[in-house]
């Protein structure tokens, strides 16, 4: 080996072990920036929850209230027939009260 290569080998191994270094920090640095990202969502929503609902509820759907069934009147009819006409009477009661 002569000098040159010996500084060619040597700026070889320091260029790998730069960008394995480099390329490790990086990795490392990611990491912690999701993980704070991540602490700092979880705790806005722990005081979140903690301090309660910051909006009005939103409104519950009731149903209307019915008034109770009315009884239901009585209906009579007798039907008279004869060879010219058709008599019809009705009769219609007022419910007894329940």
């Amino acid at each position: 080996l002569t000098t040159s290569e010996s500084h060619e080998s040597e700026a070889d191994t320091f260029a790998v072990i730069t960008a394995i270094t480099a390329g490790t920090s990086a990795v490392w640095g990611l990491s912690a920036h999701y993980g704070f990202k991540q602490i700092r969502a979880c705790r806005e929503l722990r005081n979140e929850l903690a301090q309660g609902p910051q909006f009005p509820p939103q409104p519950m759907w009731m149903a209307p209230s019915v008034p109770p069934p009315q009884p239901i009147p009585e209906v009579e009819q007798e039907v008279d027939i004869t060879e010219d006409q058709i008599d019809i009477h009705t009769r219609i009661r007022p419910a007894r009260p329940q």
